[in-house]
């Protein structure tokens, strides 16, 4: 080869070198056995299944959604509950507030109950 195209042959060269490791090998495609009508049956049996697993993965999203539903509502019932203990130690502190004034009140009453009852037999002695 001329010296101008050298670079053109080296290349040629190896392009064959790479070809001649290439290795093919071929195969038989696969023959099916069986009808078109078993193949058909098939099929339907497949596409029964695919439905099923997404009826399965419908239902596994709704329940995903129905537990988040139940967390938010958990959530709410916490808060509910918070706010209803706060309001139960608030009442509890009313009535005991209520119950200290109801037995004042009535320490009193038997007070003025003792001195009407006082006053009633110096009225009594004076007559």
């Amino acid at each position: 080869p001329a010296e101008k195209c050298l670079e053109e042959t080296t290349s040629t060269l190896k392009f064959a070198q790479r070809a001649k490791m290439v290795r093919n090998t071929a195969t038989m495609n696969e023959e099916t056995l069986g009808s078109v009508a078993e193949l058909q049956v098939e099929i339907a049996r497949l596409q029964a299944v695919v439905a099923e697993f997404q009826a399965k993965e419908d239902s596994i999203e709704r329940a995903g959604a129905i537990c988040e539903r139940v967390k938010h509502l958990e959530g709410l019932l916490a808060i509910a509950s918070r706010a209803a203990g706060v309001h139960d130690e608030r009442q509890t502190a009313e009535q005991q507030q209520l119950k200290a004034k109801v037995e004042e009140l009535e320490a009193l009453s038997a007070r003025h109950e003792k001195t009407l009852q006082s006053t009633k037999m110096v009225l009594r002695l004076r007559e």
